[in-house]
Formats: C-alpha cells, structure tokens, sequence
C-alpha cells in the first residue's frame, strides 16, 4: 500500500488455528482462534514478481518493524493485517485500495498470488487469474459482513494475496477457501470456493496503518499520493499527479484545452 507498509492476512503473520468456520455475523463456528502475532523482525518483503533466492544470500529483503493488527482474537471477519517496515522497499509499485464501499456481488476481479499448482508446488513467478467474478458479499451464509466470496481461482500458498478490481485497486486479501473434499495439494482448490476479508470493512484500520507509515491514502480512482502535487518539479507527465508537466517550466500543472 505503500513503500513502507503491507497489507496482508492475519494469519499470515500469526499463530492461529489452522482452520476457520464462521456464521454471517462474522463470530466463529469453529476454529478460527488468533493465538499470538509473528516477531515481526522474522518476516522479510521482497518486490518482483520471481520468487527470491533467500538461501544464496543473494536477496536483500526488507524486515518487518510492526505488526498492525484489528485487535481480533479470531480470523471471522477479521483475517487482515499491516506489516510496517523497517525501511521503504526499493523502487516499489505500490497499489490503490478500495475503502468507500464493499465490492457487488457479480464485480470481476484479478486474483494474484504464489500458491500451489497442479504442476508445481512451489512456483518461481507469482501468477494471477483474470476475470473471476465475486460470487457472494457478506453477510451470508458462512461469510462475515466484511467479507467476500469467489468461487475457483486462488489455492493453498496464495493467502494473504490480493482481489484486485478493474480499476486496479485492492478490495481484499485472501483468508481461506477449498472444496470441503479434504483432498491434498491443488485438488482441495479444484471446483472451490475462496474467502476474502474486505479492505472497505476494515477502512478506519488501514487508514490508521497509513498514517503510521506516513503517508496519505490512494484512494480507488484517485491519483497517486507519491507523485508530484502542481507546481512541483517534474521532468515528464508521468512524475504528476495530474500527469501532465510543463515542458518549459518543469513543474506539474493541470492540462488544458487547445482552444483555452
């Protein structure tokens, strides 16, 4: 979300119970319990999209500084987390977020993540899947009020990753999911279904989390908090805000018509 903080799954970053059951008031069935919190120092970030060599020492990953949490003693409705970095992640593409409002039953998102395949349990490069329609919003039937639901798309390894809307803003990240057969490996996801908890439901967290991290929100259809405001320096469109810089002054301005 930002060069400085991550968004995640809180059982990603914690001891919790290996499963959830949850009821549509978000309260647990069963399972679901958040035990302890990860030592942040322990978890590393890494941009690219090829997983990194951690063992040759090659990699220079960015540590965790703090875990930012709800404060949920269980992952109904409440299975996401920050992670606040020691340091900014170089060059990093952070990404909008959707905070306004739950995503429609029927949107079309992109899911992305470094899970198990058929062929490979333990994949080189992050894949995605495009056009998964969200199939039910909470609260309902097994789905919390600040969830979400699609049906095959994401398997075991891909927690934590986003739900990414046509806009390209993040409108959840990965909780739980499967097809309820207990079969191993990429067979518990074949004909699935896949739980995500909601930015938008958890919009008063991650604001708090970026104002700690010192920076202001991107917003869905917003512009990029991290480019140049009008009248700053710039040295082409794309260092503006409003992507369009003065050739002769080198500052940000707003565009105009031919005609003005």
């Amino acid at each position: 979300l930002t060069p400085r903080l991550v968004l995640t799954a809180r059982h990603c970053v914690a001891v919790t119970d290996p499963g959830a059951a949850c009821n549509s008031e978000g309260k647990p069935i069963a399972g679901g319990q958040v035990h302890a919190d990860d030592e942040p120092s322990a978890i590393y970030v890494f941009a690219g999209k090829e997983r990194p060599d951690i063992l040759s020492g090659t990699a220079r990953p960015v540590r965790g500084k703090e875990i930012l949490t709800t404060g949920a003693k269980t992952l109904c409705d409440n299975d996401i987390a920050l992670v606040l970095l020691e340091r900014p992640v170089p060059d990093a593409k952070i990404a909008p977020v959707r905070l306004k409002a739950m995503p429609d039953q029927g949107e079309i998102v992109t899911v992305v993540g470094w899970g198990i395949t058929e062929e490979d349990p333990d994949p080189e490069t992050r894949m995605q899947r495009t056009n998964v329609p969200i199939v039910d919003v909470g609260p309902s039937d097994g789905l919390g009020p600040k969830e979400f639901r699609i049906g095959e798309g994401t398997c075991q390894g891909d927690s934590g990753g986003p739900a990414i809307a046509a806009s390209g803003a993040v409108l959840g990240v990965l909780s739980r999911g499967g097809n309820g057969t207990g079969a191993q490996g990429a067979d518990a996801c074949l004909d699935g279904v896949n739980i995500y908890t909601s930015t938008a439901g958890h919009a008063d967290f991650l604001r708090a989390g970026y104002e700690k991290a010192g920076q202001e929100p991107w917003l869905e259809g917003q512009p990029n908090p991290l480019l140049a405001v009008n009248g700053a320096a710039c040295t082409r469109d794309a260092d503006c805000r409003s992507n369009v810089c003065d050739a002769e002054r080198k500052t940000c301005t707003d565009g105009c018509d031919e005609d003005r």
